[in-house]
């Protein structure tokens, strides 16, 4: 496994009710972060509620993922657990299956859309104002992330741009629909900006 930089985007996993992995709607969401051109795709993080998988699950999110990008984008895969033994496993998984690095930490989600990418190469530019300028224009979404958590916030928007309709795993809720409406009211601003 080797190390990577730059901007890392962790997709969220679809499940169905009975917590299995939903692999049309997986391999819709590695596709897109292909198609943004992101440096790494952060599988099974933060907001790939990795430790709801079983260990077969993580497997063949891994193969789905790894399959979808044909080595055009890196994969790195979070392997943190419970037991140390576990992770170690989850280690060796990874690296047999193909992974670029294992990740053994949560890590937020960023969307990866190219506006969000901009705040990526203002700073590899060294232009710290342009940096900053992005980031404020994403502060709807920041907010919402802070009010709902990202994770909630982020299936709510897989959801309302219809890749998946997916449910975060139980006890997780999902947003109710006052919180889906502020998603959905941030999403049409985001729309609107981008088509000027």
């Amino acid at each position: 496994m080797k190390f990577l930089s730059w901007l890392s985007a962790f997709p969220i996993t679809p499940m169905d009710r009975d917590g299995q992995i939903d692999a049309e709607a997986l391999r819709k969401l590695i596709a897109r972060l292909c198609v943004a051109e992101v440096d790494s795709i952060g599988l099974l993080g933060s907001t790939g509620t990795y430790m709801y998988l079983s260990r077969e699950e993580r497997r063949r999110a891994l193969a789905l993922a790894l399959a979808e990008t044909g080595g055009r984008t890196p994969v790195v895969v979070g392997v943190g657990a419970l037991r140390t033994d576990e992770a170690v496993r989850l280690a060796q998984d990874a690296k047999a299956l193909g992974a670029s690095a294992g990740l053994l930490a949560a890590v937020s989600y960023t969307p990866p859309h190219r506006r969000c990418l901009r705040i990526v190469k203002a700073a590899r530019a060294g232009d710290v104002a342009d940096a900053r300028r992005f980031d404020a224009a994403l502060t709807p979404i920041w907010d919402l992330f802070k009010q709902f958590s990202s994770l909630r916030s982020v299936y709510a928007f897989a959801d309302l741009l219809g890749v998946c309709q997916a449910e975060p795993p139980r006890p997780i809720l999902s947003l109710p629909e006052p919180a889906k409406r502020k998603v959905a009211d941030c999403l049409s601003l985001f729309r609107q900006d981008l088509a000027e």
